[in-house]
């Protein structure tokens, strides 16, 4: 049998179709739910950051943070991730007082971040922002500032895949870096000249034109 007919076989299957529209859906309702006021403090904390911005997750959301690490210093914005598990096990040490923690949980009660936010507490890091989707949850209390993005839930019919709402915390954090881009009049020359390798570099010289 075709994996058509497989997928049209199985009632309770979610098509990709439904599944996109379950992405999309989340991502309109992220846009026109999420406070903007703490989306504001949010660009507040990395304007006035004088040192690194590290993101950090456990799973999924340690791999967002390295994609999320990577676009904001692709935008010339010194950024890097770490996984949470590795900061509990002896990188807490890289860290500086200017530096701004940026913590990335879904539910906000993932137990390795609240204990990187109790472990930053006590040696004095008050540089601390959760990025979560649960309203009231620890993390929000534990961190020094937060921001809540809104999702409707997951994009599979058991609603428990990291889909939907990986989607809506790349998007959301991806469009501050993009805001805070412009804001520091990035050009297409200084753009180009820190892309030297690939198609961007050659366009830098003419040659991909």
């Amino acid at each position: 049998m075709s994996q058509q007919g497989r997928a049209e076989s199985n009632g309770d299957a979610t098509s990709w179709q439904e599944s996109l529209e379950r992405h999309i859906t989340n991502l309109q309702h992220m846009a026109t739910h999420v406070d903007v006021a703490e989306v504001n403090g949010f660009l507040d904390a990395i304007r006035n950051c004088s040192g690194l911005i590290v993101f950090t997750g456990v799973g999924q959301n340690s791999l967002l943070a390295d994609k999320i690490a990577s676009t904001y210093a692709s935008l010339s914005m010194r950024s890097t991730s770490i996984d949470a598990v590795a900061f509990l096990h002896g990188n807490l040490g890289m860290l500086r007082r200017p530096d701004l923690i940026v913590m990335l949980s879904h539910s906000g009660e993932t137990r390795e971040l609240y204990d990187l936010a109790q472990a930053c507490d006590r040696l004095g890091y008050a540089n601390t922002f959760a990025v979560h989707s649960t309203p009231g949850c620890s993390l929000s209390r534990l961190c020094h500032r937060s921001v809540h993005v809104p999702t409707l839930g997951e994009a599979d019919r058991l609603d428990l895949v990291p889909s939907a709402s990986s989607c809506c915390f790349l998007s959301f954090l991806q469009a501050v870096a993009i805001q805070l881009a412009a804001e520091g009049a990035l050009t297409l020359q200084r753009f180009v000249s820190t892309h030297p390798g690939g198609t961007l570099g050659r366009r830098g010289t003419g040659a991909g034109r």
